[in-house]
């Protein structure tokens, strides 16, 4: 991507500006909006910093790797990004910039450097995962992504879950985690103490009384609050990858991943398990009551009538009735026609031997093969990580001159949650010395 392309690219060569902008001035009021999401870049494992270097003459330069630009992902971001609270007491991004373009193989010159802060949202540089921007509305508001379609159904699936992501403008987990607790905690302090009086209000003022003499219930808010306080922990494990089931032994300590902070799950799907919780709260703290013990001497009308049906059914299912079938056949020969009577035209079935493998699939870039238990069904055996027959891909191709990861129209790359405009820093860099 060319520098020139930045609209204040004289406030940048003028060190007046190191923030660059696609769009004039008088255009930002079309797409910038007062909604700002408070983030931590560097934390997400989908954080990339897509880092640029030119000349003086604003000519982009090709790097030690051979491309000419560097993707720097997570795992590697804290090796030049450090995180600093500044005296009045805000917190900002430094970035040793001298160490990064070492490493990109640049030691002297009058070097500047671009470098886009990106969080992909779909797609991602990768070659088989890029998606196009094929069109951005006369608003500004709205974009047209087109996916590429490959061979592989575990990349198409995962494109697939991301646009439908983007479209929904669902949140990131930890937000929807956030909020969950939140409104917990609020219920908590709120709420909870106002259940007696709600219940007066709907049964009478003996409803009190009246569960206390049915249920030996002598202290309802003890009782309320075991429920919630169960409830809120078992949400909490539930939110952070533990046991959450208060009737399990293994309540609270850790279990296989279901919640990753910086992926997109269906909110409805979390809303239905944890109403799930909740009932299960409410049984488990309930079940030591005392019932009402119903002393019926003489069964109700409508009961005694399905009871008697039921009775009757039973004893006619209980005869068996001797039957013989026979065929009259006319025959102008006089052979005898001999007809078997039994055959039911029921096959046994045969299953693949035990060990056979019947297939190969892939789960994300790693391939599985499922091999006959013998039995008519299959066990997933390993076979190899990151695979290439899953559409896994080493050294992906440099992309062209002019790539921008897919921020502006008519690129390929990941898409990107930039909020109208790009976050980018732009810095002069000197240096004349000898390694």
């Amino acid at each position: 991507m060319s520098i020139k392309k930045y609209t204040n690219i004289d406030g940048i060569n003028n060190k007046t500006e190191n923030e660059g902008q696609f769009l004039q001035s008088d255009d930002l009021f079309i797409v910038s909006k007062s909604e700002v999401e408070t983030t931590e870049f560097g934390n997400s494992k989908y954080d990339v910093m897509e880092v640029s270097v030119y000349d003086a003459n604003n000519t982009l330069l090709p790097q030690k790797s051979g491309n000419n630009v560097a993707y720097i992902k997570t795992n590697d971001i804290k090796n030049y990004m450090y995180q600093i609270t500044n005296k009045s007491g805000q917190k900002e991004l430094a970035i040793n910039i001298e160490k990064l373009l070492n490493e990109l193989g640049f030691t002297n010159g009058v070097l500047k450097v671009n470098i886009n802060f990106i969080r992909y949202k779909v797609g991602s540089e990768n070659e088989l995962e890029r998606v196009w921007i094929e069109e951005v509305s006369p608003s500004r508001e709205e974009i047209r992504i087109i996916p590429l379609k490959t061979k592989f159904p575990n990349i198409n699936s995962k494109t697939n879950t991301q646009l439908i992501n983007l479209q929904n403008q669902n949140k990131d987990f930890k937000y929807y985690k956030g909020s969950i607790l939140d409104s917990l905690n609020s219920f908590e302090n709120t709420f909870l103490e106002k259940i007696d009086s709600s219940l007066e209000t709907k049964y009478g003022k003996d409803f009190f009384n009246v569960i206390k003499k049915d249920f030996g219930l002598s202290g309802f808010a003890k009782v309320r609050t075991k429920i919630f306080t169960d409830f809120k922990t078992s949400v909490e494990y539930y939110l952070t990858n533990k046991y959450y089931d208060v009737t399990d032994s293994r309540f609270g300590k850790k279990s296989d991943v279901r919640f990753e902070e910086d992926d997109v799950y269906d909110f409805n799907l979390m809303l239905v398990e944890i109403e799930t919780i909740l009932n299960r709260c409410v049984n488990s703290n309930l079940q030591s009551l005392k019932r009402r013990e119903l002393d019926l001497k003489t069964l109700p009308k409508e009961f005694s009538i399905t009871e008697l049906q039921k009775q009757i059914k039973n004893n006619l299912d209980s005869f068996n009735t001797y039957s013989e079938t026979k065929r009259n056949v006319y025959s102008p020969d006089g052979t005898i026609t001999t007809f078997n009577d039994t055959n039911t035209g029921f096959t046994e079935p045969s299953y693949p031997e035990k060990g056979n493998v019947i297939k190969t699939i892939c789960k994300g870039y790693d391939k599985y093969q499922l091999v006959a238990d013998g039995n008519g069904g299959t066990t997933e055996e390993f076979i190899e990580a990151n695979s290439k027959a899953c559409g896994y891909i080493v050294d992906p191709p440099p992309p062209p001159d002019n790539n921008n990861g897919g921020g502006s129209g008519g690129g390929s790359g990941g898409g990107r949650n930039d909020g109208g405009r790009n976050d980018i820093m732009i810095a002069d860099y000197n240096t004349d010395y000898q390694k």
